[in-house]
């Protein structure tokens, strides 16, 4: 880890003549915010399994947007002008991003908020046949699950506030909106551009007698996790996320995939990348292993009587 280049600014235009290493692929990580150092690590030893040790037999740059989505346009033009081995985009801008910037260098994504062949990432799931693959979360199955924990945990709210940011996929939307309609509740559209108004949004909410949160899967959002998890407590909204980091911020629960299984697929889509298989040849995996994580504290706090039959299916209860 201490030999990994982190680069947030400009300086990427400069890594192609930095890293001009011969046979040694380049692999530069794409995302919009600084990585979780756990999560990191298990991405790291995955890398290691698999034969590929930064600074011996791959070279890896983290290029961070520090939470800003014009700044992440900008710095995948200049990886992507970088010609690197291949792009690791992390989360749905990142790819977005990647995506736009360059049409002939590889990109493996991890993703949960677009259908890779709606949006004409690939041709197909097997074949994908770009320059894009990756791992990419069932968006329609994974939302109605969500929203299915939370009526469970809470069976008697009607109005759910959908809480997502601009650049949201329209298809996690769409799902999550029509997802609550089929369970006889009303969807409330919130959202968030900045953290700036992230109070705001919470008023509007109070006023439209929301009663609970969907949150939407964003990396925008994730940089405010924290507040937004201490917003919903404040107001006692009961809420359902797809990160961990909501819960344990005092949000009542998150469902999602388990971020070291999750990992260690792409970890294996990048080596055969750096291994000379064509990325269009790589066919778009889904995640297999999910972890539902509940803040027990919050729940009582709420008044929530959690079955034991959603308990026992925790992967992990906070308290």
């Amino acid at each position: 880890m201490r030999r990994r280049t982190f680069i947030t600014g400009t300086a990427v235009a400069s890594m192609a003549g930095a890293f001009a290493q011969g046979v040694v692929p380049r692999l530069v990580i794409l995302r919009l915010s600084p990585p979780r150092a756990s999560y990191e690590q298990e991405f790291v030893d995955a890398l290691r399994d698999l034969g590929f040790v930064d600074g011996k037999t791959v070279r890896v740059t983290d290029v961070n947007a520090g939470g800003d989505v014009q700044r992440l346009t900008t710095l995948a033009v200049e990886v992507a002008q970088s010609a690197p081995t291949v792009i690791f985009a992390r989360g749905n801008q990142p790819l977005a991003a990647a995506r736009a910037a360059t049409r002939t260098v590889p990109i493996v994504a991890v993703d949960d908020s677009y259908d890779p062949v709606k949006s004409g990432f690939a041709a197909s799931l097997s074949r994908p046949g770009g320059n894009v693959t990756g791992v990419f979360v069932d968006v329609p199955a994974i939302t109605r699950k969500r929203m299915e924990l939370l009526a469970e945990v809470a069976p008697k709210l009607s109005r759910i506030g959908v809480l997502s940011d601009p650049t949201s996929s329209g298809l996690q939307r769409e799902v999550a909106e029509s997802t609550v309609r089929v369970l006889r509740k009303e969807p409330v559209h919130m959202e968030i551009r900045s953290g700036e108004e992230i109070a705001g949004v919470f008023s509007t909410a109070a006023s439209r007698r929301v009663d609970a949160l969907l949150v939407l899967s964003s990396q925008t959002l994730r940089v405010h996790s924290r507040t937004i998890a201490g917003a919903a407590v404040f107001a006692k909204l009961p809420m359902v996320a797809p990160f961990r980091d909501y819960p344990e911020a005092g949000g009542l629960m998150s469902y999602g995939p388990h971020v070291g299984a999750l990992y260690r697929r792409c970890a294996s889509q990048l080596a055969k990348v750096m291994r000379g298989t064509k990325v269009g040849d790589i066919a778009i995996e889904h995640p297999d292993r999910f972890d539902l994580v509940i803040n027990s504290r919050t729940a009582a706090s709420f008044g929530l009587a959690i079955s034991k039959a959603v308990l026992a299916r925790a992967d992990e209860i906070i308290s």
